[in-house]
């Protein structure tokens, strides 16, 4: 921490800050976000606001990250990466004590119980929606 803190004189300030989230490890964005928050404010001797633009930038820049590392893998196997998200969300959102693991089959039928699930949300709603328009 203390590099972090002397950043001025850090010639190995980025490997420095990427150990320092690394070494952070956790999984779920918004923490990371905020501990963006805490590093910028101890590197910079200012406080910076919560609800500031810059901070809505950081949580931005960090949200697409992980976003991102889901859409990757979710390419990878072939589904979709909004599906993929809520399929994994009890692991990444529950760092400390999450579900026991699943596998990839589990995984696959996690994923496709999803998916059937909004094909009938979609269904319900269309089929709501044409006859809400046939009884106009």
């Amino acid at each position: 921490m203390k590099n972090l803190i002397e950043w001025e004189s850090n010639r190995r300030l980025d490997d420095d800050l990427h150990r320092h989230f690394e070494e952070f490890g956790r999984w779920e964005w918004a923490e990371t976000a905020m501990e963006w928050h805490r590093v910028h404010n101890l590197m910079f001797q200012a406080p910076l606001e919560l609800e500031s633009p810059s901070m809505y930038l950081a949580s931005a820049a960090v949200a697409q990250g992980h976003y991102g590392a889901v859409a990757g893998i979710a390419a990878a196997l072939g589904v979709d990466a909004s599906i993929l998200a809520i399929a994994v969300a009890g692991w990444y959102e529950n760092q400390d004590s999450p579900p026991a693991a699943i596998g990839f089959e589990g995984l696959r039928d996690k994923c496709e119980a999803i998916r059937r699930k909004r094909l009938q949300e979609a269904t319900a709603v269309e089929l709501a929606t044409n006859q809400e328009g046939k009884s106009q």
